[in-house]
């Protein structure tokens, strides 16, 4: 859905040369992989248009750990299929990544929807599999080679090495042999770096939820089919994306997530290192029905609606499993300038379109995104337990540090009376709301005193409970130091 963009992002510093033309430099470790907190794309291009120095100023500031913005298209790369000559398009944007920010690529032959050059480089206009096999494993390897951090011919000025690359995008149901596409690139990255993982094409589509499983069933489950008649699955990740309004939607993530994991499990093909949702989001405002959303009428919503949103859409997917959350569209808004959906769903306005309120002001939903990644970063992904899940009311029970925090939000109309059972030794807490209490971002002028303290009474016994009111905002509950 969103490849066409994403390739914008190519267009900085063409620098044309030979495979042979490299210097080593140091080995890398990962930094803050085990963090969930992504973003497509956590980038902003070009930054100065925002006053920012740095593509990644926005990202950092955030607390952004995961970027998906850089695609590697074949056509664009090796001009001359008869010659080893690669155009390394993206190392301007490369050499700024900043130490603390990971990296997902993907590697694609190009849009077969918008390159008239598709039909030289593919073995036809209706297949994903390259014509010459050989020449795209040596362009796949050079890619990965290339950017690995191994110290063996990495490109110089490299900061954080790519150790993640995803196959396309959103496999197309009007192409065949993407699984054997799959696995020819996966082959060819694994040779390049053994340490590599691979996630396969994003599945597509939106809520409601059954024509998103009516639509994985008929577009998505044949390509699993065939990977099924392998020897091995030929992806370490299943990614899946999801999208929708903010008045409900969220909660659609669970009945396709549970679908999905059956229709992976029927046919041994479970992935080693789990699943991400590198396609996540919402938005502020009033979008158009646009042709490429099937003309979806969405109404219009509030900035707080947006920012009440992403909470909730970030734990109730961690709740289930999910490893990685990028949210999507983008950091600031801004996609085909159509005034569809995605040109709403960004954290920071663009100054066009009703609504808006000047490029550069910061929507509620970026204050909200940054507290819950300062309160939640660094907890025990794998130790996450659902408390009450019934009646409307959401409470989830995060471990961080070897203290106990609490998430809770309420999706009725009317606000809730709340006992929660505290942990054994626990006599103080905090309770604070993840969104700020205002109308606008434009209104916030102090980040620190924007968010609202709870009111909660704690009445002894064994165990402990906190007695408090919930409304529609979510909020944490942590022991007071």
């Amino acid at each position: 859905m969103l490849v066409s963009i994403i390739i914008l992002t190519a267009f900085f510093f063409n620098t044309l040369l030979k495979k042979t033309e490299f210097s080593p430099s140091k080995a890398f470790s990962a930094d803050n992989e085990d963090s969930p907190f992504g973003f497509l794309p956590a980038a902003v291009l070009p930054p100065f248009k925002y006053g920012i120095n740095n593509p990644y100023d926005f990202a950092l500031d955030l607390g952004v750990k995961w970027d998906r913005s850089i695609i590697f298209v074949w056509t664009l790369i090796q001009k001359d299929l008869q010659k080893e000559e690669y155009i390394w398009r993206h190392e301007h944007q490369l050499r700024d990544v900043p130490k603390g920010i990971n990296l997902l690529c993907n590697i694609i032959i190009a849009d077969q929807s918008m390159d008239p050059k598709y039909s030289r480089y593919a073995l036809s206009n209706k297949s994903y599999l390259p014509g010459d096999e050989v020449a795209y494993k040596k362009y796949v390897k050079a890619v990965v080679e290339r950017y690995d951090g191994d110290s063996i011919n990495d490109f110089i000025g490299l900061k954080v090495p790519v150790k993640y690359w995803q196959v396309d995008n959103e496999p197309r149901g009007d192409l065949k042999d993407y699984a054997s596409f799959l696995k020819m690139t996966y082959e060819a990255i694994r040779e390049a770096d053994e340490d590599a993982r691979v996630l396969i094409g994003g599945v597509q589509g939106m809520p409601p939820v059954s024509r998103y499983i009516e639509h994985f069933d008929k577009h998505y489950l044949p390509i699993l089919d065939e990977l099924s008649k392998f020897e091995k699955s030929y992806f370490d990740i299943f990614d899946f994306h999801w999208y929708g309004n903010a008045t409900g939607d969220y909660l659609g993530i669970k009945e396709v997530y549970l679908h999905i994991e059956k229709k992976l499990k029927e046919r041994n093909l479970m992935p080693l290192y789990g699943f991400w949702i590198t396609e996540m989001g919402t938005y502020s405002g009033d979008p158009d029905p646009v042709p490429q959303l099937d003309f979806i009428d969405f109404p219009f919503q509030t900035e707080r609606q947006q920012a009440i949103d992403l909470v909730k859409r970030f734990v109730f997917s961690l709740s289930l499993g999910i490893k990685k959350i990028f949210m999507a569209f983008g950091i600031t808004e801004g996609f085909k300038y159509d005034e569809g959906y995605f040109d709403f769903t960004g954290l920071i306005y663009d100054g066009q379109y009703d609504y808006d309120k000047g490029r550069g002001v910061k929507k509620i939903s970026y204050y909200t995104y940054k507290k819950m990644v300062e309160v939640l970063e660094n907890a025990d992904w794998d130790n996450i337990k659902t408390i009450r899940e019934n009646d409307g009311i959401h409470i989830y029970r995060f471990v961080k540090n070897n203290r106990p925090i609490w998430v809770a939000w309420n999706d009725n109309s009317e606000s809730k009376k709340i006992s929660l059972t505290l942990d054994s030794g626990i006599k103080k807490v905090e309770i604070t709301e993840f969104v700020p209490n205002y109308k606008t971002g434009y209104d916030i002028r102090d980040y620190d005193t924007s968010f609202v303290d709870v009111k909660g009474e704690i009445s002894e016994g064994s165990p402990f409970m906190l007695n408090f009111e919930l409304g529609e905002v979510p909020l944490f509950v942590k022991e007071k130091q």
